[in-house]
């Protein structure tokens, strides 16, 4: 096959499956007025498994991986230390990512993938690097996972320690799963690919590779990697072990024994409250693979873990879903009424950005428990409210850029601003029996 032919294969294929994908959507653009990131988005998807990369591929699809490894064991679960060559690293029926795809697995949560596409700025300037630097290392360690069996041979048969070195054989029938590194490994394929480096070519990446590990702890990984080490959005992780846990009772069981229960139903809330006609947080949560238009404010994955303080009350764990959603629409129209003008210019305020949200919704705790006696009616909640009215419902105090509060933007300056919220309220009168 020319060049040319499978390009112009890859071309109809490309319109091909987008005009599928949207024929039942009136308002999807047409094919000629897709943006070029879409286009290259499913012409890459065509390369992965179209013909005409399969016909490139297809001698190695056909073949065994077998890689030098060391073995070490962490509770039970298996883990091989490897040096993945660019050879490997290139082969995309092979070396794959779990991709979010939007209506085509909307039913089944265990097809349905959970990161995003590769940013072509971020993966670039990893090529670039490659390629302008002599001397580029990459030292970091890529995460792969192989979901089905593994074949390990020890070149030494005594136990040294907790790790042996041998052989490791992935089957051809399973990919290995990108579970962290996607944007280094995508680097390295344009270097080659798309900036013709030879040099590249021999150039390879740490690995370490889990082995029969299932979809939903793979899908945990990701999330636990993600959460506590780096800044990468993890919204889509926490949407499909919702819905995994939604239809399976065995990974809701995982989650609870995990003690993320809480995080599930976040996921749940943030979606009612994002929809709830009349809300302030109407349209204002960022959805998973959405960009940040109109009144959009906080990303999904923050709001969620926002939530947790919340969630973790103990009455409120009995509620249903819904009036859930009604107390903390409330909650936040009751703060509302002290800055109307927050409510309709949202970008003029931090009110609803992290800045806002987290020590907001640890101070909702105190303020809900005072209103329990009178339904959570908004006027009980302004009521509540009003002791923090001179000195942190202001226009002034939330000002985006130059309002106080933009001294507390970070987790330990979320707390330290609702303990001194929290502090401006009076106590809470109890009786007891003595």
């Amino acid at each position: 096959m020319s060049a040319e032919e499978r390009q112009r294969r890859i071309e109809e294929g490309a319109k091909l499956i987008y005009e599928l994908r949207t024929g039942s959507d009136p308002n999807a653009p047409s094919w000629r007025k897709v943006s070029e990131e879409t286009r290259r988005a499913i012409r890459n998807y065509i390369r992965e498994n179209a013909l005409g990369e399969q016909i490139e591929t297809n001698q190695h699809i056909e073949q065994d991986i077998t890689i030098q490894a060391i073995r070490v064991k962490q509770n039970d679960h298996e883990l091989f230390m490897a040096d993945l060559s660019a050879d490997i690293l290139l082969k995309r029926a092979k070396v794959k990512v779990d991709k979010w795809m939007h209506a085509s697995a909307k039913n089944d949560p265990s097809n349905q993938g959970y990161q995003r596409e590769e940013l072509r700025t971020h993966y670039s300037k990893v090529g670039n690097y490659l390629v302008k630097n002599k001397k580029a290392i990459l030292p970091t360690s890529v995460l792969l996972s192989v979901r089905g069996a593994v074949q390990f041979e020890p070149v030494q048969m005594e136990d040294k320690g907790n790790c042996m070195i041998g052989s490791l054989t992935i089957p051809a029938s399973e990919p290995l799963w990108i579970v962290d590194g996607q944007h280094r490994i995508a680097g390295l394929r344009y270097a080659i690919e798309e900036l013709g480096s030879e040099d590249a070519r021999n150039f390879s990446l740490p690995a370490v590779i889990m082995a029969g590990m299932p979809k939903f702890d793979e899908v945990q990984q990701f999330f636990i990697v993600n959460s506590t080490s780096k800044r990468i959005k993890t919204d889509l992780a926490q949407r499909l072990l919702t819905e995994m846990a939604e239809q399976d009772e065995a990974v809701r069981t995982s989650v609870v024994a995990k003690g993320q229960s809480w995080l599930l139903r976040a996921v749940r809330i943030a979606e009612k409250l994002n929809e709830k006609t009349g809300s302030p947080w109407e349209g204002r949560i960022q959805r998973p693979n959405m960009r940040k238009i109109g009144k959009v404010m906080i990303v999904e994955s923050s709001f969620n873990q926002s939530l947790k303080p919340i969630l973790s009350i103990s009455w409120m764990q009995k509620m249903p879903d819904e009036q859930v959603v009604e107390i903390i629409d409330r909650y936040w129209r009751a703060i509302m009424e002290y800055l109307p003008d927050a409510l309709d210019n949202p970008r003029d305020y931090a009110l609803q950005k992290t800045t806002g949200v987290y020590p907001w919704h640890m101070v909702a705790p105190v303020i809900f428990e005072r209103c329990r006696s009178e339904k959570f009616s908004v006027e009980r909640m302004v009521e509540c409210l009003k002791p923090l009215q001179e000195d942190y419902l202001t226009a002034e105090f939330w000002a985006s850029g130059t309002g106080t509060a933009t001294q507390y933007s970070s987790r330990a300056g979320f707390t330290v601003l609702a303990h001194q919220m929290m502090e401006h309220l009076p106590e809470l009168e109890s009786e007891f029996l003595l």
